[in-house]
């Protein structure tokens, strides 16, 4: 099983918080505009998305005001079916500490890391939202330390990758990942790994490929999160391979990542590979099933 995480410190008190997370009309600013929904322990609530070719029924299971909001899944998403999303506020000072689970997942693969990665962009509207920025001076500083935020963790994605995909500079990339950085999709590993791992996996691809290199396409950020597609290149000529000795063709494959910034370094990373591209340039005829 798995879990989506996330925290966010609100600038507004918990009722004002609970009030986003409960009204229809606030539903649908911060998530979907589509929603159906009445703030009563038991009833279904439908969130429609894509001009209702989703449509998303929750169980509302708990409503502690000002505490606790936690709805139950009945279908939607197949990968959703069975989840629970809890959303437990904590007052601090005047503000929230909102901690966002969306637990009961069967595994962290598929759309997983993409769903962290909306649940987080959904979760900063809510924010936004429950602040209520009132002038148009505050929302301009709110919009531009956004822009700086996302420019930031931007520039850091891109500074791993010139430094330990390109470089290969193992040192240098401890400057940027953080002692703590999970990584949940190293290659032929079947649990989260951390920065040693993530060094390791990139010096085995680098002594595949000596001549390896990364070209990064659209970047987007939000949040603390930024996603990248990728395209990689180079000659597979260096030791084997996914235990395939050296072929001296030339490769090309994509990728899809997504890692989460906080205080400068990358803290957490998911991906996704065309490992079939892969395979089938390497004249692997035949993929396991």
């Amino acid at each position: 099983m798995a879990d989506i995480l996330h925290q966010l410190r609100v600038h507004a008190p918990a009722d004002r918080v609970f009030r986003a997370l409960t009204m229809r009309d606030e539903l649908a600013v911060w998530w979907t505009p589509d929603v159906v929904a009445v703030p009563v322990e038991g009833s279904v609530a439908e969130f429609g998305f894509d001009a209702r070719r989703t449509v998303i029924r929750m169980r509302i299971e708990t409503l502690r005001p000002a505490a606790l909001v936690s709805w139950f899944c009945l279908d939607g998403i197949e990968e959703w079916r069975g989840t629970q999303i809890r959303f437990s506020l904590q007052p601090d000072k005047g503000h929230t500490v909102l901690n966002f689970c969306h637990a009961g997942w069967r595994s962290a693969g598929g759309v997983f890391g993409l769903c962290s990665f909306d649940w987080a962009r959904y979760l900063m509207k809510l924010r936004d939202l429950a602040e209520g920025l009132q002038t148009g001076e505050q929302q301009t500083a709110r919009r531009e330390a956004h822009r700086s935020e996302a420019a930031a963790n931007k520039a850091l994605v891109r500074r791993l990758y010139a430094t330990l995909m390109s470089a290969g500079d193992t040192l240098g990339a401890d400057q940027l990942l953080d002692e703590d950085y999970v990584d949940h999709d190293i290659p032929g590993m079947n649990v989260p790994g951390g920065r040693a791992d993530l060094k390791s996996a990139v010096c085995a691809v680098r002594t595949s490929f000596p001549d390896i290199q990364p070209e990064l396409f659209e970047m987007a950020a939000e949040g603390a999160w930024v996603a990248v597609r990728v395209e990689a290149f180079g000659t597979h000529s260096g030791a084997p391979f996914l235990g395939i000795d050296a072929t001296g063709r030339k490769m090309r494959w994509r990728e899809i990542h997504l890692f989460r910034c906080a205080s400068g370094k990358i803290v957490e990373h998911r991906g996704v590979f065309d490992l079939v591209s892969i395979m089938q340039q390497l004249g692997v005829r035949e993929l396991p099933g």
